[in-house]
């Protein structure tokens, strides 16, 4: 029984862990190219090159799953930059 309770109480803190250093962004598909897309108003995210993204749309409102890193920066020849971030995971916003 004990070690039924601690592989749970395990379990529960390192979901909770994961958890904690997930962040979701939500905003509105501004161009996609491969495996990245642009947020508007936002940084550029990109997913694992297995995942399909073809169901994105320019406009489309999507929800952005994605851990705490150092983003890498992409320079808009203007002086401007956008971050560059490594997302898990694509959903359409409700």
């Amino acid at each position: 029984m004990k070690r039924i309770l601690l592989s749970a109480l395990t379990a529960a803190l390192m979901f909770s862990a994961s958890e904690a250093s997930a962040f979701t962004s939500t905003g509105y598909v501004l161009a996609v190219n491969g495996n990245e897309f642009w947020i508007w108003g936002g940084d550029v995210y990109q997913l694992p090159q297995d995942q399909d993204l073809s169901w994105i749309r320019i406009g489309q409102r999507v929800n952005v799953t994605w851990s705490m890193q150092t983003p890498g920066t992409i320079d808009l020849n203007n002086d401007d930059y956008v971050n560059l971030l490594h997302a898990s995971r694509v959903t359409p916003a409700q």
